[in-house]
């Protein structure tokens, strides 16, 4: 299992990262303003649903038919950054993930009844509201664990920042998983690559790079980690803001093969009196935009939480009280030989909800 991690935040489309290009100022970047929501386990601990219920669903489930828990589904649980797309003319507005380990895009359909619980709350869209839409029809399936997401493609105009892209071709939804009744967000934005698009769809940004609205085959995410606000940070298409990071960059070889951004990760150690080390011939790991936790093996995952003093939680997720934060050990994570070392403040979310108990 590879390691999957979120500190990695700007997205190149080439083998390798050119750390000119970067540094480049572009005059046409588009920046999508990110709404920090509540994610869907925190409103599940707040409502005092407790998790384990939930958990105990897909474990049976993924039991009964010999296979793993749908991860696709568990991610969206955690996520708390969206951005606002317009499609259609005139617009139709849903509230998006950009979501780096999706190729497809797809938001809920008016077709959808509302007596599916998930469709019940959600923006739907309506090709006969639109005088841009081109019909498709072509059927959409993912499997995600027992439960399914299913309904067609259509192709409309996607109104992005301040710039049109027409002719893009998204999933209109039909039917969805009910556990995504506890997400607020409407739909997703695939920005994986286009060779692990179901049906060969063309994603977003392949397409804004195709009708030249960027000047940079670049798009870049800046978050803002403070819980106080609901200002989440700004995703950019078409290049890198400077006011946004300090020093340089580090360059890492893209491997794009698995279809999510992968690199390679020399090792990874803590900072605590033995200095435990992980990942000592070099590891896998991948960027994903859409959750807010860093996974890993199994059997590493549960040492590491050991070291820090973690206690298991619920979907594999620990737990520390807030008051020893600061004195947890540091983890280090080595890449192309240059040490990007977290605090306790960097790797553990502070999350307060009254009256839910552990």
């Amino acid at each position: 299992m590879a390691w999957r991690l979120m500190i990695f935040l700007v997205y190149c489309f080439t083998h390798s990262m050119a750390s000119d290009s970067l540094e480049n100022d572009s005059k046409n970047i588009l920046e999508i303003p990110l709404i920090r929501m509540e994610s869907a386990l925190q409103r599940m601990a707040r409502e005092n649903i407790n998790p384990r219920v939930i958990e105990a669903f897909f474990e049976k489930a993924a039991k009964k038919e010999n296979s793993l828990a749908p991860v696709p589904l568990f991610k969206f649980l955690d996520t708390e950054f969206y951005g606002e797309v317009l499609i259609g003319h005139p617009g139709q507005k849903f509230k998006v993930v950009f979501d780096t380990a999706w190729a497809n895009s797809w938001v809920p359909s008016v077709l959808c009844p509302v007596i599916q619980i998930a469709c019940a709350l959600r923006s739907k869209y309506d090709a006969s509201r639109s005088s841009t839409y081109v019909k498709n029809n072509t059927p959409f399936e993912v499997k995600l664990g027992s439960l399914e997401l299913k309904g067609k493609l259509s192709t409309d105009l996607f109104h992005v920042g301040q710039v049109n892209v027409t002719n893009q071709t998204f999933a209109e939804i039909n039917e969805m998983p009910w556990i995504l009744f506890f997400s607020k967000v409407d739909g997703v934005v695939g920005l994986s690559f286009a060779d692990f698009a179901i049906d060969e769809v063309v994603p977003l940004f392949y397409n804004m790079i195709k009708q030249n609205v960027v000047d940079q085959k670049i798009f870049s995410f800046y978050l803002n980690r403070s819980p106080t606000t609901s200002k989440g940070g700004t995703l950019m298409f078409g290049g890198v803001e400077k006011r946004h990071y300090l020093g340089n960059f580090t360059d890492l070889k893209i491997i794009p093969k698995t279809g999510v951004w992968s690199f390679q990760i020399d090792w990874i150690f803590t900072s605590n009196k033995r200095g435990q080390m992980f990942c000592q011939s070099g590891c896998m790991a991948y960027a994903d935009t859409s959750e807010n936790t860093i996974r890993g093996p199994a059997n590493d995952i549960e040492l590491l939480n050991q070291i820090i003093g973690a206690k298991s939680f619920y979907f594999g997720r620990y737990f520390v009280p807030c008051g020893n934060v600061a004195q947890l050990p540091r983890v280090t994570f080595v890449l192309k030989g240059k040490k990007f070392t977290l605090k306790g403040d960097d790797y553990v979310q502070k999350v307060q909800i009254i009256g839910f108990k552990l």
